[in-house]
């Protein structure tokens, strides 16, 4: 079928090509529906969990409007809820005033060209009514009914909702619970990427649009679904809906899984309260019927505390130009690793998540700044003033008002006339540095650009100059091959070599312990980690007492 009537579901293992699989089947959808899309009206919908899978697909399909593939939260927002005022800092403060017993910690501020669904709820500071607001959200996605709620959240829910009538608003979760059943743009299909992320009332939600466009493709895989504790995600509610689909089918073979590391997921996966067997075959070298590449699963004596065994095979396979990636259960482990990184003065990123900053050093492009400042083509075009300036502090270097005069120039590539350079910085600036470059070291422009960094940028600014002072300019722009992570801020990444850490945080060792169902989030987490790997796992030793004993 080109363009599906009912609901199809498939089941994608790691590296089956799930989004692979939406990437080609969309066009076909779109052409035989014979309607362009646009940003009012598109005869397919994309929409997953959070904006970094529905990124992912959508940078897949660059031909598609920007409103096409977004968030469920996003879609049903713009589907019945645009009206409506949705809970913001100053709600919260007015909530917080009247409720301090219940008080909660405001969410982030708003960008200026932002829409309330890109502002997710805070319920993760230390504002008293955190948790149970948290509860609350968690048991609505759950489908529970008020009064089944315990007592406490019960309490909570009433003072809530009477709140949100009185202001006349909405809260994250109603964006779902309020929006429109009719499919949002006039999709004649919904598209679901990263399925088994969803929530009950998540589902109930895309079912009803599904059922006003008349079809429904949705992608997913039970074993791979990390927001079941938290945000009433749920793996059996994937699989009902799998089981009940018009169609339904397997992705079996995986192109990213060798065997080696094949064997260890599937042994590990057996943990599962609720285990269903899912075949796949692991990745074979070519194509169907090539032989299957075995891959491997080694020790590493390295521990998250002391990782520098771990960085030292990681710089010999990145010299060989393969990629690395480091995985922990929890952020705080990545913290000595990434310190390592610095120290020595190695080039590291996180491609899948690059608003952490402790994962990716030149965020915000402080490699890209220096770069241009030590190259004597880029440092007086006005493309390059503007990237080497903008992170320095503007006293002292531009005149009144020329940072924004330098922005508006920023695409431009000519060199600027000394005219211009007079009337952009201050006298004593424009002679320190062009006297400095005239010199023909490096070293002394760069310390003078290090001396004016803002506050924000002086850590990167010192990472920087270490980099040039260990392997030139060019380490600046180099491709980063190392890769420090979560194994939730890896999600749908993949590398040649993994670095595995087994230690899970004290609430993940309380679930573990606890056992059966409890413990299924650690060892789906486990798995999603375990399942990065193309050629090898390295599975590194616990540095507590708090781990996973994975295969070997």
């Amino acid at each position: 079928m080109t363009a599906p009537r009912g609901t199809r579901i498939l089941l994608g293992p790691p590296g089956t090509g799930k989004s692979h699989y939406l990437a080609n089947r969309v066009p076909k959808i779109v052409k035989a529906s014979g309607r362009f899309p646009n940003n009012e009206s598109s005869p397919i919908l994309i929409c997953s969990l959070t904006r970094a899978a529905a990124g992912e697909i959508g940078s897949r399909l660059r031909h598609l409007p920007t409103t096409v593939a977004r968030t469920v939260h996003s879609h049903a927002y713009r589907n019945g809820c645009a009206d409506r005022r949705v809970i913001d800092r100053p709600l919260v403060a007015d909530w917080n005033h009247e409720h301090r017993s219940v008080a909660l910690t405001p969410p982030k501020p708003r960008r200026k060209d932002a829409v309330p669904d890109d502002i997710a709820p805070a319920h993760k500071g230390d504002q008293p009514g955190d948790e149970v607001a948290a509860q609350y959200d968690l048991l609505r996605h759950r489908l529970v009914p008020t009064d089944r709620m315990p007592p406490r959240i019960r309490r909570f829910a009433q003072r809530w909702e009477s709140f949100k009538r009185d202001n006349g608003c909405l809260d994250f979760t109603d964006m779902l619970i309020h929006a429109d059943t009719a499919a949002p743009l006039g999709a004649e299909v919904i598209i679901v990427d990263e399925a088994q992320d969803l929530s009950p009332l998540m589902w109930k939600v895309v079912l009803a649009w599904a059922d006003s466009a008349g079809g429904l493709i949705a992608v997913g895989d039970p074993w791979q679904a990390l927001y079941d504790p938290w945000a009433g995600a749920s793996a059996a509610e994937f699989l009902r809906q799998f089981d009940q689909a018009d169609d339904h089918a397997i992705l079996s073979q995986s192109w990213r899984v060798p065997a080696a590391v094949h064997r260890v997921a599937m042994r590990f996966a057996h943990e599962l309260s609720d285990y269903r067997p899912i075949e796949y075959d692991p990745r074979r070298e070519s194509g169907s019927g090539s032989p299957i590449v075995e891959g491997r699963v080694v020790r590493c004596d390295a521990t998250w505390t002391d990782p520098e065994r771990a960085i030292d095979q990681a710089e010999e396979l990145a010299a060989a130009g393969k990629r690395v990636l480091f995985v922990f259960s929890a952020n705080y482990m990545t913290k000595p690793l990434c310190q390592a990184l610095r120290e020595r003065a190695t080039v590291f990123s996180n491609p899948w998540r690059l608003d952490e900053p402790m994962w990716n050093p030149f965020r915000g492009g402080m490699g890209d700044a220096a770069a241009a400042l030590l190259d004597p083509r880029q440092r007086w075009t006005a493309a390059g003033i503007h990237e080497w300036t903008r992170p320095l502090r503007a006293t002292g270097l531009l005149r009144r008002g020329m940072r924004a005069e330098i922005e508006k120039h920023k695409h431009k590539r000519r060199h600027i006339p000394p005219e211009q350079l007079r009337k952009w910085f201050a006298d004593d600036a424009r002679n320190e540095i062009a006297r400095l470059a005239s010199q023909g070291s490096d070293a002394a422009v760069l310390g003078w650009w290090r001396g004016r960094l803002a506050t924000k940028y002086r850590e990167s600014g010192h990472y920087a100059a270490a980099l040039i002072r260990a392997h030139g300019v060019e380490a600046l722009v180099a491709p980063s091959l190392l890769h420090p992570s979560t194994i939730h801020g890896c999600k749908g990444g993949e590398a040649d070599h993994v670095f595995l850490f087994p230690d899970i945080s004290p609430m993940a060792e309380e679930a573990w312990s606890a056992g059966g169902r409890y413990r299924d989030p650690v060892v789906r987490a486990f798995y999603v980690g375990i399942t990065r790997a193309r050629g090898c796992l390295h599975v590194c030793e616990p540095a507590t007492r708090r781990f996973v004993e994975l295969p070997r």
